[in-house]
């Protein structure tokens, strides 16, 4: 396995648990969480001597499936912006994620979280 795929199945396993504690109480019929990732071709590289490569942009989801036993309903908790990168638009999501664990700790699973992180590229829902 590639470091690529190394690091990019750490993370989904991060986020996921990450997920599970911050957005569990939040989804109560959510029965499962899942990260998934779209991909669109931008354009193909050319390079002399080379094979055309193509390029890609991703964007990655945090998703709550919401109907017991089916995986046909789903609410989309967190969205990254396309990236060229997708371990970095993971790390982004983990990060995020870290940030609203870390501030529902410190204040003891209160309300109050943070809503302004625009430096990671991430749009998410404010846990209630």
């Amino acid at each position: 396995m590639s470091f690529d795929l190394q690091a990019q199945d750490m993370l989904t396993r991060q986020i996921i648990s990450q997920a599970r504690i911050i957005y569990g109480r939040m989804n109560p019929n959510g029965h499962d969480f899942d990260v998934v990732v779209s991909k669109e071709q931008t354009s193909i590289s050319r390079r002399w001597g080379r094979k055309p490569r193509p390029s890609f942009l991703y964007i990655a989801r945090v998703v709550a499936y919401t109907k017991p036993g089916s995986f046909a309903e789903y609410h989309v908790l967190m969205c990254t912006y396309k990236g060229g990168d997708l371990v970095l638009l993971l790390e982004n999501l983990r990060s995020v994620l870290q940030k609203l664990l870390d501030e529902k700790i410190v204040r003891g699973g209160e309300s109050g979280y943070p809503t302004d992180v625009p430096e990671d590229g991430v749009r998410y829902e404010v846990p209630s």
